[in-house]
């Protein structure tokens, strides 16, 4: 019991070692978007045209693909 008690202290501090990685990744991220003018206007630009029928438009677009038909991926009737 010790010892799989050990194994998921570790397994818990994995996690959050990734866990704070990831958001340490994020920030750096974001502030570099943030000094580069050009990347955050090419952000902008995204996020305006990501309305709720683009999105749709380009998920129907995707699991309609043929490729993506024969993957297993089930389509909504």
């Amino acid at each position: 019991e010790l010892n799989e008690y050990q194994q998921n202290v570790q397994r818990s501090l994995d996690i959050q070692q990734r866990s704070v990685q990831q958001l340490a990744n994020t920030i750096v991220n974001s502030l570099i978007q943030y000094d580069d003018p050009a990347a955050w206007t090419e952000q902008e630009q995204l996020l305006k045209q990501m309305t709720v029928e683009n999105v749709n438009t380009a998920v129907k677009q995707y699991l309609s693909h043929p490729v993506n038909t024969y993957t297993g991926v089930l389509l909504p009737k």
